[in-house]
């Protein structure tokens, strides 16, 4: 069957333009970011003119052919289910059979960012949601996955979107409430860096001290927000410029007949946690471990090894050694191969590069031993994960 969608395409020269219409309200890093990506992509498509409300626009996103949206209502919903054009959702906020969705993997999100905070040792764990908003449950659900936490006996404070972002509104008992009942020593995880930062914000007016009474870790890496904090919050960091790129190529294939509108989701799989001050317990008995973590951190691309690193050191081997196993839980060794390997997924999904230069510049020595080790790790050869992991596609 003929997609009803086909644009029957005349040479930019003729004035027949295709126009995209994006829908952000450019509020946010989320916004500005997804957009870089679609005009990315847009560059390559001269027939192609986007249209937007607001001051970068010279138009109103009227008389379009197909939309890209962040739609977070029931209300958006509604009036662009009536269009009658392809909408692509690069929020997941709303499900609806209509639309296509690029969108950030919020369950992959979740899981990730409660591996690293487990790898913590934290004494409890709670979260911080937006309410009644399905990307913030889907990153609950993967953060109890991966801390190895029952969802049912996870403390949570949820409130509303427009509750969170009047970051340094007074009316926050209940939050503060809240925050002093928790567990000193507990892991925070909180489902964007909004929450994170108005939770920082009442921190400081508690006197609760950030990370050695709460560690907070937020998601999105909006860095404004991250640094303007005090302490600066860790997040997650996330693939947006891609969520953009993906969303106006699935428009491009809606409208050549390459695929079905609302046919399609595709999530994005998220990168690495960004890590500052609030979850880097940092003191004296652990100086020397920092010291270490830092040095095998700003030698990931050569062959470190175990030896040089305690020759730059001032203490003994067997010394290290005790001190990292008991502040990390892992040896030496094999932290340095874990951080070798956090790099070498990092590039996988972000860059072009071939296995062999990416194992090179993760400083395997060799590509059988890169091989070998991300075999062990990841259960899966480094191209097998790339392919696997870039993006995640779901057909329906």
């Amino acid at each position: 069957m003929r997609n009803k969608y086909i644009i029957i395409r005349k040479t930019w020269y003729n004035h027949t333009m295709i126009r995209i219409g994006l829908k952000l309200a450019f509020r946010d890093h989320y916004d500005n970011t997804v957009a870089t990506g679609v005009l990315k992509y847009a560059r390559k498509k001269m027939d192609w003119e986007i249209n937007g409300e607001g001051h970068w626009f010279n138009n109103k996103a009227t008389g379009l052919d197909a939309l890209i949206a962040r739609i977070e209502t029931e209300e958006e919903k509604e009036r662009y289910e009536k269009l009658n054009i392809p909408v692509i959702d690069i929020a997941g906020a709303i499900s609806s059979d209509k639309f296509s969705t690029v969108r950030n993997d919020d369950w992959d999100t979740g899981v990730k960012c409660g591996i690293y905070l487990y790898k913590l040792r934290p004494k409890d764990y709670a979260m911080a949601l937006v309410s009644n908003t399905s990307w913030a449950r889907e990153r609950m659900i993967g953060f109890c996955s991966g801390a190895v936490l029952n969802s049912e006996r996870l403390n949570t404070f949820s409130r509303p979107l427009d509750w969170w972002q009047m970051l340094y509104n007074e009316a926050t008992q209940e939050l503060e409430n809240w925050l002093l009942s928790l567990k000193q020593g507990t892991a925070l995880f909180c489902c964007n860096d909004l929450c994170a930062m108005k939770i920082s914000v009442a921190c400081r007016k508690l006197k609760i001290h950030i990370p050695s009474d709460l560690m907070i870790l937020g998601v999105d890496n909006e860095e404004i927000l991250c640094t303007l904090a005090k302490p600066t919050i860790s997040s997650m960091q996330l693939q947006l410029e891609t969520i953009g790129y993906t969303a106006a190529k699935v428009v491009d294939e809606i409208l050549m007949g390459k695929e079905e509108a609302s046919k399609i989701i595709y999530r994005i799989p998220p990168l690495n946690v960004i890590e500052r001050q609030s979850t880097s317990m940092i003191d004296d008995e652990s100086s020397m471990v920092l010291l270490a973590t830092s040095l095998i951190k700003m030698n990931l691309s050569s062959a470190f090894s175990v030896t040089e690193l305690v020759e730059r050191l001032p203490c003994s081997r067997r010394t290290l050694e005790i001190k990292f196993r008991a502040e990390k839980g892992i040896s030496l060794h094999d932290y340095i191969i874990e951080e070798k390997l956090n790099k070498a997924n990092q590039m996988l999904l972000t860059t072009a590069y071939s296995i062999k230069v990416i194992s090179s510049e993760c400083g395997f020595g060799s590509l059988q031993r890169f091989h070998s080790a991300f075999l062990k790790r990841y259960k899966v050869t480094p191209a097998k994960y790339r392919v696997q992991n870039r993006i995640r596609e779901i057909k329906i």
